[in-house]
């Protein structure tokens, strides 16, 4: 059966492709006036090229939808040993599915190691915990196009980034007060003093 093809295969040292994909943020915990930033890095581990052919998915993440949008557009970039045919597109989809897919031709993704990454911007509106994923699944090769030397590392590890409410701002009137306050303390302080020396 296959599990003792793929038993034969690693004994006889065959040369596979082996895709992980690291997940990280740029920076929690943000307040709720701020974005972040989710990036996914993809990387070709194994000893082989990974080829996906034209329309095939290479990545997909479900994204948290609560409290939290996304655009629709993802930027690839930081490529190294990325070919073929095609380019790696990424999208966000309205249900808060992001999938890079094969597009407008083949794409291969050396090894030693052949790498890109997807990165964008998350708005959150209203405070708490945004953890990806939060339902559904994050993995590369997530329809198993690729024989790989290894199909249990394609999994995403999971992020979270947490949103506070900003430290509200002392109005201008209240600060002018309290500088006030603490000079004519110490005026009275040096009044208390200068009297004291002067009856003695």
């Amino acid at each position: 059966g296959d599990a003792f093809v793929a038993k034969i295969g690693s004994a006889a040292g065959l040369a596979r492709p082996d895709l992980v994909v690291t997940k990280s943020n740029d920076g929690t915990p943000i307040t709720l006036s701020s974005t972040w930033e989710w990036r996914l890095e993809v990387t070709n581990n194994g000893n082989a090229t990974a080829t996906f052919s034209s329309g095939k998915t290479i990545l997909s993440d479900q994204l948290p939808t609560t409290n939290v949008s996304y655009p629709f557009i993802v930027i690839v970039d930081n490529q190294t040993g990325i070919g073929g045919t095609g380019m790696i597109s990424c999208s966000i989809s309205g249900g808060a599915l992001l999938t890079c897919t094969a597009s407008s031709g083949t794409v291969t993704i050396d090894s030693s190691p052949g790498t890109f990454r997807a990165r964008f911007t998350a708005a959150p509106s209203d405070t708490g915990t945004f953890t990806n994923p939060t339902a559904g699944s994050c993995s590369v090769d997530p329809n198993s196009n690729i024989t790989e030397s290894d199909d249990t590392n394609n999994a995403c590890n999971s992020d979270a980034v947490r949103v506070n409410f900003a430290a509200p701002a002392l109005p201008h009137d209240f600060l002018f007060l309290a500088e006030e306050f603490v000079e004519s303390k110490k005026h009275r302080s040096e009044e208390r003093r200068v009297g004291k020396e002067c009856r003695s």
